[in-house]
């Protein structure tokens, strides 16, 4: 390493060169990175999907859930195996521990298992989807096309045109046209069935039979060949109304218009979306994960403007949402701050270090960023806010070892040393300290990338780029710097600021005096502090552990005492949509509402009485959170005079994009056990235990996880009787019920599906006429249900869980966030289920956050944090060769921590994961500074190694300037975020904001604490040294006597 530097220092061609190779590479490369808002989630599960149109999930979970989840018991590598069943669908999830490879190899492995069961599973049932979850493709922007008449064939061959010329564009991977359905729905009349003394099977079977592809195969003759093919029945309705279903015994056709209605319509609407109060058909567009997202948008919007007159008249399209948008304000507002943190940076060297001196630190800079470009390039990460959050983290730190290195060289040129021989000295003086801050600071964040977790990919950038800008930057501050040092600072500055700074250097050794001289006192008070923030931290910081990357968007929830159609909810939201639209469009740029559907709290509500709004804020503004509270604050005053004796409820707050399923406030008791439980009746027993009782406001339970349903129970002689079997009943029955799909075809360049159903008008069945509903057996004979067995009402789930092949119940309880935070109300409730769990002892009973993937990510967070400390404590050991002053070097980290969470409580911000990752920060570079201030002090030690209280003063108070400088500066590089000086940057702020005061926190405990803490040890080292003196003479007493 000696003759590496030495070369470097020689050879000033070569540094130039160097140093313009890794700007100019670094800035081709940069013109090259790829944009994106995040990297894609990598996901290692695989989803199993089997649907049976009209079972119900108790059906299902028997003759479906329970044989496949028994079938994949035993693959290895499977972290859980959950699973969801709903009435005609169930859907299994299998997810394997992170970082698991051979992903195909499992997915084939689980295709194998489920193919070996399927004789056991039902003959109706589709065929079973086996498929891994990817990310293949990132949001790129949602658009919505006005005046569109959905049962118009001109405007949905139109919109389709549209889409696949979208589609054609390069880096588009998926677009999705959403408009109501414009299928054949074919609706028989009973009393015509009765009537012709036809069954429902037999009619749908000779349906079949009509829609049927029979290939007829090839002829060849010498050199000719022909293809033969029977021509497909076409879609004229006319021609399938005059279908002859069936002749009887008089030669008489039965046709399909003598037995139903046969029509183009869609499906009964219980929702709909409405963007501005309008009806619209929803166009969204995905881009493949490789491809430049502003690149691909700027295409988009350009085709888009072109093929607007291809559209039919009175067809309008508009955006609604984009990615790219939001991706853009957000590089420019993080680009902001990162400048304005430069800038920062630079004006304090030239401050407190002489002119040349600064410029010669600040050269670095563009060196360790363009090189942590190239880095970026290497390894295929995109230039998003991960890798951003990660060049402004180090923004600071970069210079940091060129100021030691800096500050060293200027002491040596005082002390009379030529240049080279100052710089030697720096360099080799320098060398091991000044590493060992790169190997603590790398160390910090690279538990992210071991640690595997399911946020270890997304979050690998971090590491990543934090890692290369350092080793750049080190690079620099070795081989580069020293060179330059030599030629273009070859005297000792005239540095004022040396001598300003001296006062303040009387002042600190001042005040580091009294410290030292109460030392004891000081330490306690720390002590107390350190606590304190623990203290706090569990129980007044609320803890978040959600990824919400997204706009700020505000919610409108309201719902009506009553409403039977969804044109009344409409009409009575009307009031509602002229407030709304009178909103400023620089405030509010538009909003769409969903009738007949909430979704909250991670619940749906449906029915015609709830509906939902979504009102998503200026897009350009630079601090969305202020226009927020704004429009927030205001709207809550206009809603309450719009809420008229209709509502039960008409209310407003403020969410992210995408996080509608977040259960805010809430802790889930969750329960696991077998079918045999009664599960309705234990929640019953757990709600009553906890609800409204501490800090427990109420349980939020699920409106739809049991309903009232109907059961016929056959009479097996009697169904033998009429010949009839239990398929037959059931498939003549499904026709009351809901539309049954016959068959999919193509048309009009889309698929279409035909259905058929009763025709029941607009009357629905009530329990009591259940029995009055007839079949035809296979005689042609009608028959009342009534004969064949009987209907019961019944209650039971309308959604079944399972985990780990066991029934999985989830209760939610919100809690009241003036009396408790997260981990307090699970303390609370987790105590008030001692009885229960008694009672229960089959059951597995256990209290967590209600949002479960944030808990995975506290979780994991924590075991990262965990692994980082001990990582760099074993690097201390190695740095120190000692193994008890790491400890005291070590300091600076919990109290670091400390001023973190005092910094977050005084400031009403939650814990986050970001701001996790912000700690892992504040734990690399904490010790830094007591690293380089503990190597200084031990040169003054005496020859066995001791240190008096006056070489420990001395060695901190020489250390000061170069302290203060790499402290301010790093936190002068964060701050600017963290109060979104040039714009907000939501998702990292909280990153920037425990840096910035959890290091100006570690920083003050460096200045002050540690040499009060070094004085400490060497009272111990007396104190023992005089214990084992006195034992030793004590020893040689005994021996003489």
């Amino acid at each position: 390493m000696k003759n590496l530097v030495e070369y470097f220092l020689n050879h000033s061609k070569l540094v130039n060169v160097v140093s313009v190779a890794i700007c100019l590479v670094g800035g081709l490369v940069l013109w090259d990175l790829k944009r994106d808002l995040h990297p894609p989630f990598e996901f290692e599960l695989i989803t199993v999907e089997a649907a049976l149109p009209g079972a119900s999930p108790q059906e299902l979970e028997t003759l479906v859930t329970f044989p496949v989840e028994e079938t994949l018991k035993g693959i290895g590598g499977v972290k859980k195996l959950s699973s969801s069943t709903n009435e005609g669908m169930t859907a299994i999830t299998i997810e394997y521990e992170p970082g698991t490879p051979d992903m195909d190899e499992k997915v084939e492995d689980v295709r194998q298992r489920v193919s070996k069961i399927s004789h056991r599973l039902p003959k109706d049932l589709l065929p079973v989807q086996v498929r891994q979850m990817k990310a293949t493709d990132v949001f790129l922007a949602v658009y919505s096309f006005k005046h569109v008449d959905p049962m118009d064939p001109s405007h949905r061959a139109a919109l389709r045109r549209f889409q696949t010329q979208i589609e054609k564009l390069k880096g588009i991977a998926t677009t999705e046209l959403e408009m109501k359905n414009r299928d054949i729905y074919i609706r028989f009349k009973p009393e015509k069935l009765r009537s012709y003394g036809v069954s429902m099977s037999q009619v749908r079977g000779a349906l079949r039979e009509y829609f049927s592809f029979v290939p007829l195969g090839r002829l060849r003759k010498d050199e000719k060949e022909w293809a033969a093919e029977l021509k497909q029945p076409s879609l004229d309705l006319e021609a399938l109304r005059a279908y002859a279903i069936i002749t009887n015994r008089t030669g008489n056709s039965v046709r399909l218009a003598d037995l139903a209605t046969v029509s183009w319509s869609s499906a009964e609407d219980h929702s709909a979306w409405l963007v501005d109060g309008e009806e619209v058909a929803w166009f969204e567009i995905k881009k493949d994960t490789t491809s430049d997202a502003l690149i691909v948008y700027d295409e988009v919007k350009a085709k888009i403007e072109s093929l607007k007159g291809s559209l039919p008249p009175g067809v309008e399209i508009v955006e609604l949402m984009d990615g790219p948008r939001f991706i853009r304000q957000q590089l420019n507002v993080l680009k902001s701050n990162g400048v304005q943190g430069l800038v920062m940076v630079l004006v304090l060297l030239s401050l407190f270090l002489h002119w040349r001196l600064a410029i010669m630190a600040a050269l670095g800079i563009p060196i360790a960023y363009f090189g942590s470009f190239i880095v970026l390039k290497v390894f295929g990460i995109s230039l998003d806010l991960l890798s951003l959050i990660g060049l402004i983290v180090v923004s600071g730190v970069l210079v940091d070892d060129a100021i030691i290195i800096s500050e060293m060289y200027s002491q040596n040129l005082e002390k009379g040393m030529k240049p080279k021989d100052a710089a030697r000295n720096a360099v080799s003086s320098m060398m091991l300290p000044v590493t060992g801050t790169i190997i603590t600071t790398i160390l910090a964040f690279s538990p992210i990338l071991i640690i595997k977790g399911s946020m270890t990919w997304f979050l690998a950038a971090i590491p990543v780029v934090i890692s290369a800008t350092l080793l750049f930057s080190w690079f620099e501050s070795f081989f580069i710097l020293p060179n330059h040092l030599t030629h273009f600072v070859t005297e000792p500055p005239k540095d004022y600021a040396k001598r300003a700074f001296g006062k303040v250097r009387e002042l600190y050794i001042h005040i580091l005096s009294q410290v030292v001289r109460f030392r004891y006192a000081a330490f306690a008070v720390v002590i107390g502090s350190f606590a304190g923030a623990i203290w706090i931290a569990q129980n007044k910081v609320e803890h978040y552990f959600n990824v919400g990357i997204g706009p700020e968007q505000i919610k409108i929830y309201a719902t009506l005492k009553s409403s039977d159609s969804l044109e009344g909810t409409k009409k009575l939201m009307q009031p509602i949509f002229e407030l709304i639209r009178a909103y400023p469009k620089d405030e509010v740029e538009y909003f769409w509402a969903n009738l007949g559907r909430q979704w909250r709290d991670g619940r749906n509500f449906r029915g015609y009485r709830y509906v939902q709004f979504t009102l998503n804020l200026n897009r350009d503004e630079l601090h969305p959170s202020v226009l927020k509270n704004k429009v927030l604050e205001r709207l809550k005053k206009d809603l309450e005079t719009h809420k008229t004796a209709g509502f039960e409820e008409l209310s407003s707050e403020a969410r992210k994009r995408g996080q509608d399923d977040y259960k805010k406030d809430m802790v889930s008791v969750r329960v696991e056990g077998s079918d045999a439980v009664d599960f309705s009746l234990f929640e019953k027993e757990v709600i009553a235990q906890i609800e409204k009782k501490g800090a427990i406001k109420e349980a939020v339970t699920d409106l739809y996880r049991y309903q009232e349903g109907w059961q016929f129970e056959p009479d097996a002689l009697e169904l033998a009787r009429y010949r009839l079997s239990r398929y037959d009943l059931g498939t003549q029955l499904r026709q009351f019920f809901s539309p049954d799909s016959l068959v999919d075809l193509r048309h009009g360049g889309e698929t279409i599906q035909v259905y058929t159903e009763m025709d029941r008008g607009s009357h629905t069945p009530s329990f009591n006429e259940l029995g009055a509903f007839e079949v035809v057996s296979s005689i042609g004979t009608s028959v009342p249900l009534s004969f064949l067995g009987r209907w019961t009402l019944v209650s039971n789930f309308k959604t079944i869980d399972h985990r780990n092949g066991l029934r999985n119940l989830n209760i939610d309880f919100r809690y009241d966030k003036e009396k408790a935070n997260l981990e307090t109300a699970k303390k609370e409730i987790d105590e008030r289920l001692t009885s229960i769990r008694t009672r229960y002892p089959a059951l597995n009973i256990t209290v967590d956050d209600a949002n479960e993937f944030a808990s995975e990510n506290k979780a994991w967070s924590m075991k990262v944090v965990f692994y980082c400390m001990l990582m760099i404590l074993g690097v201390l050991v190695l740095v120190l060769r000692s193994f008890t002053q790491p400890f005291i070097v070590a300091l600076p980290i919990p109290l670091g921590i400390m001023g973190a969470l005092w910094a977050l409580y005084f400031h009403g911000q939650p814990l986050t994961l970001m701001a996790m990752i912000g700690l892992l920060g504040v734990i690399g570079i904490a010790v830094n500074d007591s690293i380089v201030m503990v190597h200084q002090i031990n040169q003054g030690a005496d020859k066995e190694g001791r240190l008096d209280r006056k070489a420990i003063i001395q060695g901190a108070a020489s250390r000061l300037r170069a302290i203060f400088l790499t402290s301010t500066t790093t936190i002068a590089g964060v701050l600017p975020v963290a109060y979104g000086l040039g714009g907000e940057s939501g998702f990292t702020q909280p990153i920037a904001f425990t840096m910035g005061y959890g290091l100006m926190s570690s920083s003050l405990m460096t200045l002050f604490l540690l040499p009060a803490l070094l004085v400490i040890r060497e009272d111990m080292l007396g104190w023992a040294g005089r214990v084992m003196v006195w034992l030793g003479k004590a020893r040689r007493a005994r021996i003489t006597v």
